[in-house]
This record gives C-alpha cells, sequence and structure tokens, in this order.
C-alpha cells in the first residue's frame, strides 16, 4: 500500500492527458477540411469508413476513421490521431495536418502514429511511413 499515492498519481495523470486529448482532437476534428476529399464517392468498395486492424470495431487497438468531409481520426492504441486526408488515383491515401497527442504508453506498440499514406486493395489498407516503408495494415470495418 505504500506506493498507492503514486499509482492514484500516475492514473489521475493519464486521465486528465486522456480527457484533454479527446477535447483538443474535437476541437481540430469540428473544423472544415483544408482539402476535402471530394472524389471518394467514384471509388470501387469506398475508403470512407473505420479501418482496424482486425476488421473488429474495437476502439481500444489502433485504427483510422476516414471521414467524408476529408478529415480523418484515429489512435495507435494509445494516442489520438487526427487531420485531412486526400485520395489520388497514383499516391492512394494522404494524410495531412496531422495533430497527434504524445501520451508516453507502456507495451502498445505506436506504428500507426507515424503514418503518412496508405493503399488500399482488396479491404486492406496497406499503411505507409513518410518515406514509403510499410509500417502495419488495417482491414476495413
Amino acid at each position: 500500500m505504500r506506493h498507492a499515492p503514486r499509482r492514484r498519481l500516475r492514473l489521475v495523470g493519464a486521465a486528465s492527458a486522456f480527457a484533454a486529448s479527446l477535447l483538443l482532437s474535437a476541437c481540430a476534428i469540428g473544423g472544415p477540411a483544408s482539402t476535402p476529399a471530394s472524389n471518394v464517392i467514384l471509388l470501387p468498395g469506398g475508403l470512407v469508413g473505420t479501418w482496424t486492424e482486425d476488421g473488429s470495431d474495437s476502439l481500444l487497438q489502433p485504427y483510422l476513421s476516414l471521414e467524408k468531409n476529408g478529415t480523418f481520426r484515429g489512435s495507435d492504441g494509445c494516442n489520438t490521431l487526427s487531420g485531412t486526408w486526400t485520395y489520388a488515383e497514383s499516391d492512394g491515401v494522404v494524410l495531412g495536418d496531422i495533430a497527434s497527442t504524445e501520451i508516453a504508453c507502456e507495451g502498445i506498440d505506436t506504428w500507426l502514429s507515424q503514418v503518412a499514406t496508405a493503399q488500399v486493395q482488396a479491404g486492406v489498407m496497406t499503411v505507409k511511413s513518410a518515406d514509403g516503408t510499410v509500417i502495419g495494415r488495417l482491414e476495413g470495418s
């Protein structure tokens, strides 16, 4: 029981950081997108929706949600992400204006926080970093 106050302090700090990230995400998502993804309706299979590691709808794992208005939100399982997205046939999905919380997350692979672009084929989104390295895959849910 000697370490209980320290543990409570960490929990309160983590909860405060999470609440602040939600507020900041709400502010970022509420505004108009700087470059709307106006051509999403024409895409075969569609891109708009939530993409997760295993295709489930659990938000406790890495996910990206692409919105019709050209914004996205997501999480790497710990930190939240938000920004804008566009689609070009040559580049695929390009994410921009990315904002992210920076909570220290022990034991969580935060690979999705490095996302820059993605290619979608057969219901699988291949996620790439800014240098084009494949960093993971997400499935439509």
